[in-house]
C-alpha cells in the first residue's frame, strides 16, 4: 500500500494512517522492518492506542526534525494538566550500533503486565512501566504533521514517508471468545525469536507451560507499505 505525495495545497497538509480493526489486544509483541525518509517537520509512530480520559497509549515516535539517531519512546498521556512534561512517561533515546532512522531496522515493541518495552535490531533501546497501558487496545501507525511545537512546520513540496518491509506480532487478544486449554497447560511452547526462518515460530519446548486466559496468537505480515506525509492534499486511513 501506498499514499503517494503531491503538491501542496493553500489550506490542509496530509496525514497517512492504518490501523488494526481489532481493539482488544491486550500484551503483544509487535516487530516492523522499517525506516523513516524525508524532510524534517513530520513524525511517524507506531503505537497502542486505547480511547479514555485519561488515555492509554504506547507510542514509537521519530520526529523528522530531531537528530537521526534519536526516537522518542512513551507511555502516554506525556503532560500533566498544567501542560509540563512528565519525565517517568517518556524517554528520548539514543538508537544502538550508529544506527539512524533513515536505515532499515527491526522495530520492537513489548508491552508486558506493567510495563513497555522497546528494542531495535534486537538491542533494548527503553522501558517504562509508569502508567503503561492496561486494558484492551489497537494498534496504529501513521505519518503526520500538524505544523506546531511537536513536529515541526514543513516546507512546501516535502515530503516524509515511513517505510515499512514487514510487520509481525505475537498477542493476546480480548476479542469474542478465548478458547481455553486443559488444566494441565500448553503442551508445546513456540518462540518466533529464536527461529532461523522469518515469519515461522520454532518449537522450543514441549513439557507445557501455564495457560493464559486470553487467546494467543501469532501474525507475519509481509509487505513493501509506505506512509507519507507530505504538504498537499489528505492521506488515507487503511484498515
Amino acid at each position: 500500500m501506498q499514499n503517494s505525495p503531491s503538491n501542496r495545497l493553500p489550506d490542509f497538509q496530509t496525514a497517512a494512517e492504518f490501523e488494526s480493526v481489532s481493539e482488544g489486544y491486550q500484551h503483544l509483541s509487535m516487530r516492523m522492518l522499517a525506516r523513516t525518509v524525508g524532510s524534517a517537520g513530520a513524525c511517524t509512530a507506531m503505537f497502542t492506542y486505547r480511547d479514555g480520559t485519561p488515555v492509554q497509549e504506547a507510542d514509537l515516535e521519530v520526529r523528522t526534525r530531531d537528530p537521526r539517531d534519536t526516537v522518542q519512546y512513551t507511555n502516554q498521556p506525556s503532560l500533566n494538566g498544567g501542560g509540563d512534561i512528565v519525565n517517568a512517561a517518556t524517554a528520548n533515546a539514543t538508537l544502538p550500533d550508529r544506527l539512524d532512522w533513515t536505515e532499515w531496522a527491526v522495530h520492537r515493541y513489548d508491552w508486558t503486565p506493567g510495563r513497555s518495552t522497546w528494542f531495535v535490531d534486537g538491542a533494548q533501546a527503553a522501558t517504562i512501566v509508569f502508567q503503561a497501558p492496561r486494558d484492551p487496545a489497537q494498534l496504529v501507525f501513521n505519518a503526520w504533521s500538524d505544523g506546531g511545537e511537536w513536529t515541526g512546520n514543513m516546507s512546501l513540496e516535502d515530503a516524509a514517508y515511513l517505510q515499512i518491509q514487514w510487520l509481525e506480532m505475537v498477542y493476546n487478544t480480548t476479542d469474542g471468545k478465548a478458547p481455553r486449554r486443559a488444566a494441565a497447560g500448553c503442551r508445546s511452547v513456540c518462540s518466533i525469536d529464536e527461529t532461523t526462518v522469518l515469519g515461522t515460530p520454532v518449537l522450543i519446548s514441549s513439557s507445557g507451560v501455564r495457560s493464559v486466559g486470553a487467546s494467543a496468537m501469532a501474525a507475519w505480515i509481509p509487505s513493501m507499505l509506505v506512509l507519507v506525509y507530505s504538504m498537499s492534499a489528505l492521506g488515507g486511513l487503511f484498515q
